[in-house]
């Protein structure tokens, strides 16, 4: 066996056969294999030879080879954009790449070449990855060069000079061509052939390239030669009306119209011959001949040959060989007159270019006005495919298939081909109508083709060679059954390989309103399918010559015959099957269609669908088959993500993806006509619409719809479902310590629907801490990711809590199904060298998924702090030192708490400070024990202080006072206040007139001293808590010393009721710890050069019945205030005289219990009876003056001190907690560190 039959098929040989299979070509076996039965039968008047039968063989032979070369098809898929991009040129000549979506810009695109005539395009000569462009009007040129990828493009020359810096112009180009570095350019205006070298242009060699238009120095080409001119005598080398020109192989060939010619030329213009054929060119049915091009004929066969194209659609062929034209194909006559209908514009004298295919020699390109059609040399009977400039290139501009509709629209002015990074390049250069702009487009052509069988045969055959009857053997019916059997062996096993099958349909249009509907082949779909084995293939004996029969002609013709029709019978396997009949030229045409008979025809029962996210997508796809019994059939469909333009793709994890490369393969049964495709989608949250496609494909025995073979399905999203939010704004972190982060996640409304995932960033930001002291290192993210799946990562730890165990590693925190909390430790290292005061550690979480919106909390800033050691401390292991005195052995006062922290030891305390203080700040649990009672006896410092001997090496201790049930500790009493004194004056407005402003002297209760605190305290320690057990009192404030005698605005009289008694000292619980008693009638003066206020008491305050005040009692009652010494007393004033007591606020107020505020009238003046100044009497009702309720509120108010507070400093937090009694002003007296 040979090594392959299908370098037979393409080899340049006796038997090869060009694969050209177009639509229709294979219609009746016995008309169009390549020879029919009578062909190869063996004529009565012949020998039953070997070398007769061998001519037999040969013939059958051939015919196997066609069958093999017309199993393979071209698909009729159209060529791609190279790139998204256009090029179009400026006003100022330069070349601009576009958005192939953009429409040429009628203010910046020059219109100079509406007139072009000629585009050709050539890969440049020194494989630079460059291409070539030449664009020719009549009254302008360009010549660019682009990338391989259309990503940059570089104008080069333009303008419409013949020569550089010349004034010599094209008149009117209509064709070039090159050989290697030279330029013919064929200029019909001027009736003249140019001959350039543009090595300039056409390689990279630096020292001749041109750069841009603006090159000075680089022409770029140079004009070389020339020929042509108008002339009647030896008109050989005159030209006149040219319109094309082609070179090939040191051949040029013009197409000379106004001599009725073709003349060729070496590439020196040396004259060769000539063809004239007036007949030809002057036919009024072919119109003007436009274009010639020469090139090898095929890939099989290597002679060279012409085709000259009407601007009518004639396609001449020029044996160039023979100098010889042959008569002129249609290229629509054998479908009548379909040729209007096919470019969709009126096509008279509209075709003007044909191209050869610079990949596949056996192919030609031919242009109109509106299309570009791909054609066999080899097979003018229909066009392989078109290009669609519509839907491959001009997405959002106006529709190039309706140009001559009277739409602004675009007409193809020129094209050309060339191979370029071993592809078919194909340039194509419209104008937009009416405005004229020019742009040229690119495009690639893959050239796929499809076969119709497994290539496994390819080596599974017998040759010729094996097959013929040698010269040496008897001719018998052994010799001739051995070669039925090798050429059955062979048509076994391409019938075995078989495994496509194309269908077709015939086509019409009335897009124009033709009354003649032209019928017209379209290719349907090749589709997978397994062929039933036809009857011509089964076992036969007839296929074989008996023993015993004679070697008569009909004997041996019967075997022939049967090979022929197992011929035949692939033949009709490999044919296209038609979906409807191909009707006669004269009456209309179907597409497929209930009147029709066909095969399985499927698709899709609507093209769009909506589904709500999370619910079931279900698709009918129909199956259409008329004939009774609908036989089983099957087909495979895959998903796309996006619409057809790839726009609101729906990620492939929000539906059920069925991947192109492993699709699903579903069946119709017999007589079954729907078949449900059901897919599920995910939820899908947010606002946008999300998009997928499903695509049908053939699988086996059916056809699918083009116009129906996918299916755009819209996910409507679900609206936010939850909200994710930290669990506090706040928190703290202790060096070597453990603080947990919570993340939650709450429902909208309700519960949440599928208990759908949900998913946000996280990360942690330190500020004045490294990342090596503290852990999880979180950076930051926008993409969710999993060490191992959610499930692992996210493990529970009770109930709906689950632990983000990896984190650290994934920034993403997620919570699975019915999860409500996440949580995590954050931890700080135990550093002993490093001081994490007021350092913080900031999680903030963002980037929620889709179901979930962010809370009011998307940041907790936790505090790090140091490391504490605890020392634990007992007043009573001091407390012989601070015995108030020898009365007692539970009274103690200002008790430094120092003292029993520099003595601690690690036996008794837990740690000895002094064996810590070097490394580490403390927390010291400090107990007022029961029954001890500590005291303070100064306002100015605590019942508990903290003074040490030496400075400490941390500022950020802390401490827990602890104080039993039935311990105390007491700040110290404040002193009464002392009573008022008259200076002078009687306007208690003291508004400045009348030169009698009062002046007096006023004093308030002292405030009682704080329980605890000292100057070093605040200095050394910033966290207080206190858990009371017992009591704790701030110290209790002095009573409200007595004022002057008020009862009217003015009163000239003041000075007889001219002092107020004292006030009565707070409580205590000691004599040591209360206020002292207020003075009676006490003057103050304040000495300006030192600041000191010196009190003085007015010895004669008794005269008016006035008393001092007394000082608080150490069993936690308050001193009384100063009272009247005679409640009916006399005074003797100047008009007249008063009972004193009619002025109860001059006597002084008691003093405060333990933690309360001395005694004070408050914002309540206590009034005498109104005094009347006309007659200087008191009593009834009278004037007291219209400022009275303001100057009463001032002058008639005793105020008694406030109670001391608990804590006295500045520190950053202080606490109390626990069930004892608490009593003072305020928790701390000066203020909080704020953060």
């Amino acid at each position: 066996m040979a090594s392959s039959v299908y370098s037979e098929v393409t080899s340049v040989s006796t038997y090869g056969y060009e694969r050209d299979r177009v639509l229709d070509k294979l219609q009746i076996a016995s008309e169009d294999l390549p020879y029919n039965i009578s062909d190869i039968t063996i004529s009565h008047n012949d020998f039953a030879v070997a070398d007769v039968y061998n001519d037999s063989i040969r013939k059958l032979y051939s015919n196997y080879l066609f069958l093999i070369a017309n199993a393979e098809v071209f698909t009729n898929n159209t060529p791609v954009s190279a790139s998204n991009k256009y090029i179009a040129i400026q006003t100022d000549g330069t070349a601009k790449l576009s958005a192939t979506n953009v429409i040429p810009n009628t203010a910046t695109h020059t219109a100079s070449l509406s007139t072009l005539q000629e585009t050709f395009i050539v890969s440049q000569t020194d494989n630079n990855g460059k291409i070539l462009f030449l664009n020719y009007a009549k009254d302008d040129s360009s010549i660019y060069e682009t990338d391989t990828d259309i990503t940059t493009v570089t104008a080069l020359l333009s303008g419409n000079e013949v020569e550089f810096n010349k004034t010599f112009k094209f008149k009117n180009v209509v064709s070039v061509d090159t050989s290697g570095n030279i330029l013919f350019v064929l200029d019909k205006g001027a009736n003249t052939v140019f001959k350039f070298d543009v090595t300039g242009l056409i390689t990279n060699d630096k020292s001749l390239k041109r750069t841009s238009i603006n090159d000075s120095k680089r022409p770029g080409r140079y004009l070389l030669k020339t020929i042509g001119g108008e002339g009647t005598g030896q008109t050989k080398n005159k030209l006149l009306r040219p319109n094309g020109l082609s070179v090939y192989k040191n051949r040029v060939y013009i197409l000379d119209n106004g001599h009725n010619s073709v003349k060729v030329f070496d590439l020196d213009f040396n004259f060769i011959h000539e063809i004239s054929s007036p007949n030809l060119f002057n036919n009024p049915n072919y119109g003007d001949l436009v274009s010639i091009v020469v090139d090898q004929y095929s890939d099989t066969v290597d002679f060279a040959q012409g085709y000259i194209l009407s601007n009518k659609g004639k396609v001449i062929t020029y044996d160039i060989v023979n100098n010889r034209l042959k008569p002129p194909t249609s290229l629509y006559d054998y479908y009548d007159t379909r040729i209007n209908v096919l470019s969709g514009i009126k096509l008279n004298n509209s075709f003007k270019k044909i191209v050869n295919s610079k990949v596949k020699k056996n192919i030609l390109y031919i242009c109109n006005d509106g299309r570009i059609y791909k054609y066999y040399k080899t097979n003018f009977k229909n066009y392989i495919s078109e290009i669609d400039l519509d839907t491959s290139t001009f997405t959002s501009q106006t529709n190039l298939s309706a140009v001559g509709n009277n739409k602004n629209e675009y007409q193809i002015l020129s094209f050309d081909t060339t191979l370029h990074n071993n592809k078919e390049y194909i340039a194509v250069t419209t104008k937009n109508n009416p405005h004229n702009q020019v742009s040229t487009n690119i495009f690639i052509d893959e050239h796929v083709t499809t076969k119709l069988y497994n290539e496994n045969f390819y080596t599974n055959y017998f040759t010729l060679s094996n097959i013929l009857v040698l010269p040496q053997e008897i001719v018998n019916n052994i010799t001739f059954n051995k070669t039925t059997k090798k050429l059955i062996y062979n048509h076994y096993s391409l019938f075995e390989n078989l495994n496509k099958k194309i269908y077709s349909y015939y086509k019409t249009s009335s897009e124009l309103n033709i009354n003649e509907f032209a019928p017209y082949p379209v290719l349907s779909a090749i589709v997978p399918h397994q062929f039933e084995r036809p009857t011509e293939l089964q076992e036969n004996h007839n296929l074989f010559i008996g023993v015993n029969e004679p070697l008569l002609t009909d004997v041996i013709n019967r075997p022939l015959k049967l090979l022929f029709n197992q011929q035949s019978a692939l033949f009709n396997l490999i044919k296209e099957e038609s979906l409807n009949t191909n009707p006669p030229s004269n009456r209309p045409t179907y597409l497929p269609g209930t009147q029709t008979t066909f095969p399985n025809f499927i698709s899709f029962a609507s093209t769009t669908s909506e589904v709500n996210a999370g619910e079931n997508v279900e698709v009918v796809v129909t199956r259409v088959n008329v004939l009774t019994g609908a036989p089983a059939c099957s087909f495979k469909y895959y998903t796309l993500s996006g619409d057809e333009n790839g726009l609101n793709p729906a990620s492939t994890d929000t539906f059920e993806n069925v991947v192109v490369g492993n699709p699903s393969i579903e069946t119709f049964q017999k007589d079954e006509n729907t078949f449900t495709i059901k897919l599920a989608t995910a939820q899908v949250f947010g606002n946008d619409r999300k998009i997928f496609r499903i695509v049908i494909e053939e699988n086996t025995n059916c056809v699918i719809d083009p116009t129906a073979n996918t299916h755009q399905v819209t996910i409507k999203p679900i609206g936010k479902q939850f909200t994710v939010t930290l669990d506090s704004s706040t928190g703290t972190l202790e060096e070597g310590s453990t603080s947990q982060v919570k993340i939650n996640r709450i429902p909208n409304s309700g519960t949440a629907q599928n208990k759908e995932d949900t998913s946000v960033n996280i990360r942690i930001v330190p500020t004045g801490i490294a990342d090596t002291q503290y852990t999880p290192v979180i950076p930051a993210s926008n993409e969710y990711s999993y060490i191992n799946n959610k499930g692992t990562d996210f493990p529970l730890s009770g109930g709906s809590t689950a632990i983000a165990q990896e984190v650290k590693d994934t920034s993403t925190i997620t919570f699975n199904e019915s999860i409500t909390s996440v949580v995590f430790d954050l931890s700080a290292v135990n550093d002993k060298t490093s001081n994490f005061d007021s350092r913080m550690l900031s999680v903030l979480i963002s980037n929620p998924s889709d179901n979930a919106d962010l809370g009011n909390i998307t940041q907790q800033d936790f505090l790090v702090n140091d490391k504490f050691e605890t020392i634990s401390l007992h007043l009573s292991s001091i407390s012989a030192t601070y015995r108030a005195d020898g009365t007692s052995n539970t009274l103690l006062s200002c008790v430094n708490i120092w003292e029993a922290l520099s003595a601690s030891t690690e036996d008794n305390n837990g740690n000895a400070y002094s064996a810590i203080s070097s490394d580490n700040p403390v927390l010291v649990n400090f107990t007022v024990n029961s029954p001890l009672s500590v005291f303070s006896v100064s306002t100015i410092s605590g019942a508990l202080q903290f003074e040490p001997d030496h400075d400490l090496n941390f500022s950020n201790n802390k401490f827990n006072f602890i104080v039993d049930d039935g311990a105390a500790i007491v700040g110290m009493g404040g002193r009464g206040g002392h009573g008022a004194q008259w200076s002078s004056g009687s306007d208690f407005s003291q508004d400045g007139t009348g030169g009698d402003d009062l002046s007096a002297f006023y004093h308030e209760g002292l405030d009682g001293g704080f329980a605890i605190g000292s100057i070093n305290m605040t200095s050394y320690f910033n966290v207080i808590t206190i858990t009371n057990s017992g009591k704790v009192f701030g110290g209790a404030g002095g009573g409200g010393g007595g004022v002057l005698g008020v009862s009217a605005e003015s009163m000239p009289n003041a000075q007889y009721l001219s002092a107020g008694c004292g006030g009565g000292g707070g409580a205590g619980i000691h004599a040591a710890n209360t206020g002292g008693a207020g003075l009676a009638s006490v003057s103050a003066v304040e000495d300006d050069s030192t600041g000191i206020i010196t009190e003085t008491q007015n010895a004669d305050f008794a005269d008016i019945f006035l008393a001092n005040g007394n000082a608080g009692l150490g069993n936690a009652v308050g001193g009384d205030g100063g009272a009247f010494t005679n409640v009916g007393g006399v005074v003797t004033l100047g008009f007249g005289t008063v009972i004193i007591s009619s002025f109860p606020a001059m006597s002084g107020l008691d003093g405060g219990l333990l933690g309360e505020s001395g005694g004070t009238d408050g914002n309540i003046p206590v009034l005498p009876d109104p005094y009347h100044p006309n007659t200087n009497t008191f009593g009834g009702t009278g004037n007291t003056g219209t400022g009275f309720s303001t100057i009463s509120s001032d002058f008639a108010v005793r105020e008694g001190g406030e109670a001391g507070y608990i804590v006295e400093g500045t520190f950053s937090t202080v606490t109390s907690a626990g069930t004892g009694i608490t009593k003072g002003r305020d928790m701390v007296g000066i203020n909080l560190i704020t953060e």
